[in-house]
């Protein structure tokens, strides 16, 4: 775009489209989008917080063009009348509208640009609106559907049928603080957007914009809310008890290590001697040692190798877990933090049981200096 225009990126996008729309308060320019975005918002278990944004410089048409719902609904008004602004300027041909807005690829591995499409067109997703409601049977709602026609059409978008049947087009978009969900529906003359400063990928922020669909299409929006509460808290209470229950196997592999070890102590040696008895119990908590660390380690890389299967598609310690959840990556990290504090206490313990070995301390000793390494008396 800049070579063919011979104009930076976001001076482009204000003079071809910001202007033209009426978009005042939306900008391409880093340093702008870093002054108005500087902070958005993360959420830990359900409470949010002020989490900072960073715009890296030339990322603006991947996710960084800062806006508001009111410039971007004159963005969708402009799509739905094919290319043409509120005052009948063109900004684009219809032609170049429908392209964008037609199918061209389906969508694999789930991998869909926002919830209801199963592909994509240039920029957008694709997919077909359901009018049905949960029990199979179409909604009767006229008095709704001739609402929301009748608002729409107030704001310029125009009406529509509510078939409930027509052709979406729509996009999700994430950065570390903020989200935005837009919908088009080309036939019904109608689109919706959401934005929100603030992002948490293990939370449904896209029920708003589906409940508004499930409205548009004369249904009951509250059957349509996207995944309730309860089943985001099922996955935390899911991983955390996942994460416990490691804790006790290692605790039960630790004890059965133990009594096998013991049992065989009991077969080979004196348990009564202090030097045995006091090995023996250096041994165990050197076991012990063992099985906490690699305990901790195998939790933490384990939720390291889930972060990256749920953000990139596959198994990575390259994906960044707060990305993901901030909830289950201090989960994981508490439990193991358990763990390894845990195995530190049982190899101090292995430490201290060595130094009051008689054995050890006669092994000491015979490396002292001359006269006292000949003296056996040192050695009780």
């Amino acid at each position: 775009m800049e070579a063919e225009s011979g104009l930076p990126f976001a001076e482009f996008l204000e003079r071809e489209l910001f202007a033209p729309l009426g978009m005042t308060r939306s900008t391409a320019d880093p340093a702008e989008a870093q002054r108005i975005a500087a902070s958005g918002h993360g959420f830990a278990f359900g409470v949010p917080f002020t989490r900072g944004e960073t715009v890296p410089a030339g990322a603006a048409p991947d996710g960084y063009l800062v806006s508001t719902a009111d410039d971007l609904a004159a963005f969708l008004r402009m799509l739905l009348r094919e290319g043409l602004a509120d005052d009948g300027t063109r900004i684009l041909s219809a032609e170049s509208v429908r392209a964008m807005l037609t199918p061209r690829t389906t969508a694999e591995n789930g991998d869909t640009a926002a919830p209801r499409t199963d592909g994509y067109g240039l920029g957008w997703g694709t997919g077909a609106g359901s009018g049905t409601d949960a029990s199979g049977t179409r909604a009767n709602s006229t008095a709704a559907g001739s609402t929301a026609a009748n608002n729409t059409a107030a704001n310029g978008i125009g009406t529509g049928s509510g078939s409930g049947t027509a052709p979406i087009a729509a996009h999700v978009g994430r950065t570390d603080g903020f989200f935005a969900h837009a919908e088009l529906r080309p036939s019904e003359g109608r689109a919706v957007v959401m934005l929100q400063a603030a992002n948490g990928p293990l939370y449904d922020q896209t029920a708003p914009v589906q409940q508004i669909a499930a409205y548009f299409d004369g249904l009951d929006p509250d059957g349509s809310a996207g995944e309730p509460a309860a089943v985001t808290a099922l996955v935390f209470a899911a991983f955390g008890a996942f994460a416990v229950g490691c804790v006790w196997l290692v605790g039960r592999l630790r004890r059965r290590s133990d009594r096998r070890r013991d049992s065989r102590r009991d077969n080979h040696l004196d348990s009564s001697s202090p030097a045995a008895s006091a090995s023996v119990t250096a041994r165990r908590e050197i076991r012990r040692t063992a099985f906490d660390i690699g305990g901790a380690i195998f939790i933490v890389l384990l939720w390291q190798l889930a972060a990256g299967l749920m953000l990139v598609g596959r198994p990575t310690l390259a994906a960044d877990p707060l990305t993901v959840s901030i909830e289950l990556s201090l989960i994981a990290w508490g439990v193991g933090a358990i763990l390894l504090a845990r195995g530190i206490a049982c190899a101090a313990a292995a430490q201290s049981s060595r130094r009051r070995t008689p054995a050890s301390r006669s092994r000491r000793i015979a490396f002292w200096p001359t006269p006292w390494r000949a003296s056996s008396s040192f050695s009780e």
